[in-house]
């Protein structure tokens, strides 16, 4: 690969880039490149999109592969270690992209009493209305997971949890209860506590959204 146009580089129709001799993008901070490529990355959506980045960014690919490492941790998705170079990087994330919940229909979720949403900045919505515990009759006000006493929304309504300031990327509605997962692999649950099904060791009930603590350390996915 060249900067400069060669008769040699337009016979094998390489990327010809022009520029003032003497200025090469080696000579610019490793840091600051980094950050141009991943922030480049980070505002991608789709495969198409990871294709282009570094389709257009060639100049520099350790830059673009720290960038795609990048994406896929604030995405929730984790990249081998040893692709076969940036080619193979680059299939890696396009493969794991597209098993995404979002590119799946899998932002929003839904039990037979309410739903969640996913909007584009990882933030959680539901509507719905809670039901009686099937023992006593006594209303669940922990359904919709906006704290005591709500227990029903006809709108999809922001939850005030921010999740630990994490965007989530997945979720998933039972008839009592309700899990979301972030871009870190770390699971929050909220509803009705019974039979230790949120995970947080006892039966309690979550009003609002609550980080398991069982995984600790891990990455779930």
């Amino acid at each position: 690969m060249t900067r400069y146009g060669t008769q040699e580089a337009l016979t094998k129709e390489e990327p010809v880039f022009v520029g003032e001799p003497g200025l090469d993008t080696a000579d610019l901070p490793l840091e600051l490149l980094v950050r141009i490529v991943s922030m480049h990355c980070l505002v991608a959506h789709s495969p198409v999109d990871i294709a282009r980045t570094v389709a257009v960014s060639r100049l520099f690919h350790e830059p673009v592969a720290e960038g795609l490492r990048l994406r896929a941790q604030e995405c929730g998705y984790e990249l081998p270690a040893a692709a076969a170079g940036l080619g193979g990087l680059c299939f890696a994330a396009m493969q794991l992209e597209a098993r995404l919940p979002q590119h799946r229909g899998g932002m929003l979720a839904a039990s037979a009493y309410h739903s969640i949403f996913i909007d584009a900045e990882g933030r959680l919505s539901t509507c719905g209305k809670s039901v009686p515990y099937a023992t006593d009759g006594t209303i669940c006000d922990s359904l919709l997971g906006h704290g005591a006493g709500v227990t029903q929304l006809s709108t999809p309504t922001l939850l005030s949890s921010t999740l630990g300031g994490e965007r989530a990327v997945s979720v998933s509605a039972k008839s009592s209860h309700s899990l979301a997962l972030t871009a870190s692999g770390c699971v929050w649950s909220w509803g009705h506590g019974a039979y230790g099904r949120l995970g947080h060791g006892d039966e309690e009930d979550q009003r609002q959204p609550k980080k398991i603590e069982a995984f600790a350390g891990q990455r779930i996915v």
